[in-house]
């Protein structure tokens, strides 16, 4: 029994099948590692529509003088409160 414990965790005793687990269990792994990329860059994408669409409602509600203070007119506000979330 104590010869098998000193094996654990030794890749030279390791057969062939063990191998392919590990290497398995690396492409796993990078795979995983991949995904979590592209969710991480979508939810930062989802964010950064929702970020677009409650400034657009914001300019849309500016009073007159508001506007004239950040030197928009009301026509630049339309045209941008216009465009799509998704439009930059």
């Amino acid at each position: 029994m104590a010869e098998c414990i000193d094996t654990i965790g030794r890749s030279e005793y390791l057969g062939p099948a063990e191998r392919l687990g590990s290497t398995l269990g690396r492409a796993i792994d990078k795979s995983l590692a991949a995904l979590a990329g592209m969710a991480s860059t979508i939810v930062y994408g989802l964010l950064a529509w929702q970020r677009r669409a409650e400034e657009r409602a914001v300019l849309a509600g500016l009073s007159e003088r508001q506007l004239k203070d950040i030197g928009l007119s009301r026509g630049d506000i339309a045209a941008e409160s216009g465009k799509p979330f998704w439009v930059r």
